[in-house]
């Protein structure tokens, strides 16, 4: 629970707002108070979708279906107002902790917890179809565990969003680890597809990890479609009724109400048993205290009203994004053979962010005393953008992409620069992810599916390009940008682009021979971009196909390249080594064994004489970029050295060459890269939130968080 801030509403409908709960996709959440002192979670609807009227009306319908969703295993929607200005919902607030949040930080639920978390969910999914509405958005983050049960949140809005988004901008509705076949497919959707992402829920709860990899979400949804869901340690009453979930067939899945009658009643707590005895005590231990209402009405009094009874927020109307496609405002680029086109939007110069700014939460005081041996400290640690995706540094800048937003900060203090907020809209599975490139004092951005270039000194936007690929799950796989000097390329779907930095002309577009072009490397006259199944080289003057080669495998997603050598990795198998020239295997290694065999879809990293592959089995594996022989294979996790959760990042600092990882509990490891020794450690000393992203300068790692805090943490 959060202060509110000047900006924050006063008053929405007839509900006083006293606190910040949280912000989604569709909105910000706040509590609110009712006028007998019922508490409710208010959301307001994003302006995005406010500005369209085609969501109103949708907004209207699903609110008064949702209003008659009346269960005891979901928040109920009391109040809502599609006409406002501002449209918002309020539904029952539950004092609980989300889902994901309790197995990603105490892991998987034991089975009495998992039996009354499926029998909640089934009869919550039961009420919900039972009254004609689909959720279409299950998925950890919307269950919280309450301290008499699950609850299923978020009814009444997904499915008038879907709509707005599919219609607007093509991008697929969802979250990519739980969403069905027929939802990856960009299919019609019904019941079916909220029983399949129960079953892909219940699994996560009861391993701590997607059925479907932790893989990029792209190739997730291809999984999803194509391959059998991991339930490897499933075991017990549960595993057959996830099986049953996950079938790929809608018509082979039980109903909501077929698992509501297996699963029987929700079962009661014993006489005298205290709140959340159904959860273990790491869990119930996070469920919040019940909130001190007059105290949070007092800090209230105040504050200046500044939205009331559902009126715009001050000085800030609500209006349609000018987005010009077609005509003279049409400056983009034509597309090849069934390719998309990126089209040149007609923008004001974005505002910056509406968000505080960053403050220094903590700074290492210097150490009293002889620090101990491979240990490590945090110099500073700032909030940066929600759901912190990507971190790039020159060694005087920390750039961080999140939320569809860049944040530029002195990498010494943690100090912003400057802060960048791309307008909303677009296509891609995720706007909250972002991807980045630095080239010639340029940020080159990739997010919510536009290309945008920025001035590295003062995150002054250059321009700004925006796709128009709609079609079905290709759209998902987001944009991916590389550039150097006087060139930068973007890739989206099945097409490469590249672009002119100064014009944002389109030079040249090649499209691949499969769904996806994704990971664009340069090597001196070539670039090369992976098609799913392989690598296209191409001339870089050109755009002119040089060579293909599509090694045995499936999923061949990411590249890595240096010393003319082109690193693959292909999910099922491992590492491929490609002469860059020629696209001559020069080796293949096997990643990891056994049934946790295979490369996970990060870019290979290399540095010095190695490359450096993630696996499926948690560890980094440095091969001899010479022949690939296997140098070492760490975190040795069987001797408690961890695992290797994020992917790699390397770099040549002034002690020689490194390699960087953590993992979901906060903890932060460098290791050198010629002898695979251990140069120090990190971990958390209160409170962590799972590693994101590392990147790194001389003797320092920048990392990012789940929770958005970016910090710089140095060995003593």
């Amino acid at each position: 629970m959060l202060r509110l801030g000047a900006d924050d509403p006063y008053q929405v409908g007839p509900f006083r707002i006293l606190a910040r709960l949280g912000s989604g996709g569709m909105g910000q959440v706040y509590l609110g108070v009712g006028l007998h002192r019922e508490l409710v979670a208010v959301k307001l609807i994003h302006r995005a979708f406010a500005s369209d009227p085609g969501f109103r009306a949708r907004f209207r319908h699903e609110v008064a279906v949702g209003m008659r969703v009346r269960g005891p295993w979901t928040a109920a929607v009391v109040a809502a107002d599609p006409d406002a200005p501002v449209p918002w919902l309020a539904s029952e607030y539950v004092p609980g902790a989300g889902l994901d949040r309790a197995v990603v930080e105490t892991g998987p639920l034991p089975p009495q917890s998992l039996h009354v978390l499926a029998a909640g969910l089934a009869a919550a999914l039961a009420t919900v179809h039972a009254t004609g509405l689909v959720h279409r958005d299950v998925k950890p983050a919307n269950v919280l565990l309450a301290g008499d049960g699950p609850r299923l949140i978020d009814m009444g809005i997904s499915r008038a969003a879907d709509a707005t988004q599919l219609s607007t901008t093509g991008a697929l509705v969802g979250t990519p680890a739980f969403m069905s076949p027929e939802q990856a497919e960009g299919m019609e959707t019904g019941p079916a597809s909220d029983v399949f992402s129960l079953g892909a829920l219940l699994a996560f709860a009861a391993l701590g990890r997607s059925p479907f990899g932790d893989a990029n979400p792209f190739v997730q949804l291809r999984r999803i479609v194509d391959d059998p869901a991991d339930l490897l340690g499933l075991v017990g009453p549960l595993r057959g009724p996830v099986e049953a979930c996950l079938a790929k067939n809608p018509a082979d899945r039980p109903t909501a109400a077929d698992l509501t009658a297996h699963f029987g009643p929700v079962p009661a707590p014993p006489p005298g048993a205290p709140s959340g005895s159904w959860l273990p005590a790491s869990v119930a231990a996070m469920l919040p205290p019940p909130p001190d209402v007059p105290t949070l009405i007092a800090a209230g009094q105040a504050r200046k009203p500044i939205i009331a009874a559902g009126a715009t927020p001050r000085g800030r109307a609500v209006g349609r994004r000018a987005l010009l496609v077609g005509g003279s405002g049409l400056l983009g680029l034509a597309a090849l053979g069934g390719a998309f086109a990126i089209a040149r939007t007609v923008l004001p110069t974005p505002r910056p962010l509406e968000t505080p700014q960053p403050q220094t939460l903590t700074v290492a005081p210097a150490p009293t005393t002889a620090p101990s041996a491979g240990s490590a400290v945090v110099a500073w640690t700032v909030q940066g953008p929600p759901t912190t995706s990507a971190l790039l540094t020159d060694g005087r800048t920390v750039y961080a992409g999140g939320s569809g937003a860049v944040v530029a900060l002195d990498a010494t203090t943690g100090q912003k620069r400057w802060e960048y907020a791309a307008p909303p809209g677009g296509v891609g599975f995720d706007p909250s992810r972002v991807k980045f490139a630095i080239a010639d004092g340029t940020v080159y951005v990739a997010t919510n599916g536009a290309a945008i270039a920025l001035d590295a000194t003062t995150g002054r936007e250059r321009w700004r390009l925006v796709s128009d690929l709609t079609e079905g799950y290709r759209s998902l796989a987001g944009i991916d940008v590389i550039a150097g000097p006087g060139v930068a390329y973007f890739a989206h779907g099945p097409s490469l682009f590249s672009m002119d930095p100064a014009t944002a002309d389109t030079r040249w577009t090649h499209v691949v021979d499969g769904n996806f072009a994704a990971s664009p490397e340069i090597d001196g006259d070539h670039v090369l971009i992976s098609n799913g199944n392989g690598v296209d080289a191409l001339l870089a003057a050109t755009g002119q196909l040089v060579w293909r080669r599509e090694p045995d495998g499936d999923n061949a997603t990411e590249l890595g390249v240096a010393h003319g050598i082109a690193f693959l990795t292909v999910n099922v198998g491992g590492v491929v080594a490609l002469d860059t020239p020629t696209g001559a295997v020069r080796w293949e290694a096997r990643v990891g064994s056994g049934d946790l065999a295979g490369a996970e879809p990060d870019r290979p990293v290399v540095v010095d004489d190695a490359v450096i592959v993630r696996g499926r089995d948690e560890q980094l594996h440095a091969y001899e970029i010479s022949d690939g022989t296997l140098r070492w294979s760490l975190p040795d996790r069987t001797r408690g050295g961890g695992t290797a959760k994020v992917a790699p990042f390397a770099f040549r600092d002034s002690t020689g060459g490194l390699v960087y990882t953590g993992d979901d509990r906060g903890r932060i490891y460098a290791f050198d890269v010629a002898a695979g020794t251990r140069q120090w450690a990190y971990a958390p000393t209160r409170g962590f939130s799972a590693v994101q992203v590392i990147t790194a300068a001389d003797r320092v790692a920048f990392t990012a968080g789940s929770d958005g805090r970016i910090s710089a943490i140095r060995p003593e």
